[in-house]
């Protein structure tokens, strides 16, 4: 079932997890981080796992780097799960460039990404 009035982000429920995938990202709205901020905060308060679709991002900055690590300490400090998966050849590298990779889960698909932390599937 997806989420409602969200404008950056279309979320996905399976019983407690949500899986958030990121609408269509046009380079101009990469500045647009409080409203995403806004939307992915909301979504972590309702999640007891929260599972990030890299895809639509092309390049990321050091403030939304800033927004992974803060909801993935968020999530920690809560009981909660975090990841992200399918994160093209550049936000990866900048991930890993400033060793987010070592706090965030990152995983190369969706379906490695679900089958780690336990979404769907019985």
């Amino acid at each position: 079932m997806e989420s409602p009035g969200y404008r950056h982000i279309a979320v996905a429920w399976e019983k407690d997890a949500a899986i958030v995938q990121f609408r269509y990202i046009r380079r101009h709205e990469y500045g647009d981080y409080e409203a995403i901020q806004t939307e992915l905060e909301s979504v972590a308060g309702e999640a007891r796992t929260l599972l990030l679709n890299m895809d639509a991002w092309e390049h990321i900055s050091s403030r939304f780097v800033g927004i992974l690590l803060s909801l993935a300490k968020r999530c920690s400090a809560e009981g909660r799960s975090f990841a992200v998966c399918r994160l093209q050849t550049e936000p990866l590298r900048i991930l890993r460039l400033c060793k987010a990779d070592t706090l965030i889960s990152i995983y190369p698909s969706e379906e490695e990404a679900r089958r780690a932390l336990g979404i769907g599937g019985e």
